[in-house]
């Protein structure tokens, strides 16, 4: 029987490496924070093909302080509008 792959998201490639530094976060702490294995964000990081499942970009939101939705802008966008009311 051949397992189905698992759903991805069909959007630009989050940037998880630009918010991940933003955070000031390694990526070992990242995964440590997340639950998702450090091969796995060096993999979502390094390749721009790469997608990942909602699940894991949830995860790592979480772990980042932000929504999922955020992980698609420049964190110097979303950043300058923090706290906004």
């Amino acid at each position: 029987m051949v397992r189905p792959k698992p759903r991805t998201i069909d959007l630009p490639t989050p940037r998880i490496r630009e918010w991940r530094l933003y955070r000031g976060l390694t990526q070992e702490a990242l995964a440590e924070r997340s639950g998702v294995s450090k091969p796995a964000i060096k993999k979502l990081e390094g390749d721009p093909e790469r997608r990942p499942t909602p699940t894991t970009l949830t995860r790592l939101a979480a772990a980042m302080e932000t929504a999922p939705s955020t992980l698609y802008w420049s964190p110097r966008i979303v950043g300058s509008t923090e706290g906004e009311q």
